[in-house]
């Protein structure tokens, strides 16, 4: 009984808000549940589950140290459970990352710890009940910090030792948290910030033969409340799962082209106890080229586009990003 009332209250906070933003036709924001209903799907993570990330179970010197500047901008629809009011949804994002990060030696194998820092600046533009809609939102993301280590096939070797090592298998795991630091105030909606603790954890395999690198990993993001969603409700969200897959061709002198596929599933979210019919179901797939620009220098350049999805985003993104490393 006591949910089956916060249901219906929670419907007819609904209506009220269909009724305010039918009647409210600013330039800005016609109404509150157009911000409301996109906030599950928009700036609150779908880049981050989008990404793709060959060659993440690689060896490298021990020692290295890397640096890399990234800018990414996607586009696409969103869609949404066919009781919700909304028509022709799309969102354009553009999102600057700086990542710094460092190899070193975990019990005689290689690992490597890395920061992101990102930057976002958004737009959705809609149609809810007849009237437009635009809201735009732009800040500084949730920094993340990533521990990728190898289990097996990748020894920790210096620059001197790693010129002759060859690949063959390399297992390994990483820890990724997401700290709660980017913008984000309680009197809105749609924030860049999520205002919340995630914990993701991935497991992979790389196998080598020739000239040809078959990837393969699987993780698990968890994630915890949202106690000051809208200054007073809660938002909850259950655990997304993530599974790629990569095969790699190496060219001469560093270069390397991949092929990317992306199955996300889970992530259904719950508002003060009533939860959202929005379970993830979504499939990717792209490419990503990597070539050398000069010593320890090097451009890479991915596309990636939606295949099929089960409500939220269906993202076409493109990314080019610069790397510099160095090896001691």
């Amino acid at each position: 009984m006591p949910l089956r009332g916060t249901a219906q209250t929670h419907r007819l906070r609904v209506a009220r808000n269909v009724v305010t933003a039918h009647r409210c036709r600013s330039s800005s924001f016609p109404g509150r549940l157009f911000t409301l209903l996109l906030a599950f799907a928009f700036l609150a993570g779908p880049v981050r589950a989008q990404e793709m990330e060959p060659r993440s179970y690689s060896n490298s010197p021990i020692g290295t140290r890397f640096f890399l500047a990234a800018y990414a901008r996607s586009q696409g629809g969103l869609s949404f459970d066919s009781s919700v009011p909304v028509e022709d949804a799309t969102a354009q994002v553009n999102l600057a990352s700086l990542i710094y990060g460092q190899v070193f030696e975990v019990f005689g194998q290689s690992a490597k710890i890395l920061g992101l820092l990102p930057y976002a600046k958004g737009t959705i533009d809609g149609v809810v009940t007849g009237a437009p809609a635009s809201a735009q939102r732009n800040g500084f993301g949730d920094p993340r910090v990533r521990l990728a280590v190898n289990f097996l096939g990748a020894p920790a070797l210096s620059p001197a030792e790693f010129a002759s090592y060859e690949q063959d298998w390399i297992l390994g795991g990483s820890v990724e948290l997401s700290l709660p630091m980017g913008a984000y105030r309680t009197d809105r909606v749609v924030n860049i910030g999520r205002n919340r603790w995630s914990l993701r954890g991935d497991l992979g395999a790389s196998v080598r033969r020739g000239d040809w690198i078959l990837e393969t990993s699987g993780s698990a993001a968890f994630y915890t409340d949202n106690d000051q969603f809208q200054s007073t409700s809660t938002f909850e969200q259950d655990p997304l799962y993530t599974l790629q897959g990569h095969l790699v061709y190496e060219f001469r002198r560093g270069a390397w082209l991949a092929g990317d596929a992306v199955y996300s599933f889970g992530g259904r979210t719950t508002l003060d106890g009533v939860k959202k019919h929005d379970r993830q179901k979504r499939t990717r797939f792209g490419i990503t080229l990597a070539v050398p620009i000069s010593k320890g220098q090097g451009l890479k350049l991915a596309l990636s586009s939606g295949a099929t999805s089960r409500l939220g985003v269906d993202f076409d993104t493109f990314t080019i990003a610069y790397q510099r490393v160095w090896a001691e």
